[in-house]
């Protein structure tokens, strides 16, 4: 069937707004989808604990040693946090709302480097192993 060329062009613009209609539609579902997911991954991991194992030069777990965790912030310096490492080397800091912070481990006369972290958002979840040489 013929059809005039102005029936025609309206015919081809009624679909190339289709077409660009639905490629807008499927980038913003796209869009969505990636927020929804991207929130759902920092609900999950926005506890705000800072973890870790501490060991020594051959890798077996260092008992008793003192972890000191530094805030790194631009208004001032909070003061430092420590704890002490179970038998396992294990450690932990809870609730955490950080971004940047320093850490390290000292036992007896020995230390650790001190190691700086920056996270992607506040009171994100971050697992730290230190070596103590």
């Amino acid at each position: 069937m013929n059809l005039p060329p102005l029936l025609k062009l309206a015919a081809e613009t009624v679909s190339v707004r289709r077409f660009l209609i639905n490629r807008f539609t499927i980038l913003i579902a796209v869009v969505l989808v990636a927020s929804v997911a991207a929130q759902g991954y920092v609900a999950a991991n926005n506890d705000g604990y800072v973890t870790g194992q501490v060991v020594d030069g051959d890798g077996d777990p260092v008992a008793n040693a003192n972890v000191t965790l530094s805030p790194q912030t631009i208004a001032g310096v909070p003061d430092p946090q420590s704890t002490t490492t179970d038998e396992n080397g294990a450690f932990e800091f809870r609730d955490q709302s950080l971004l940047e912070f320093t850490i390290r481990a000292e036992h007896e006369e020995s230390e650790s480097e001190t190691n700086r972290y920056h996270l992607y958002f506040k009171g994100q979840n971050k697992e730290v192993n230190l070596v103590i040489e």
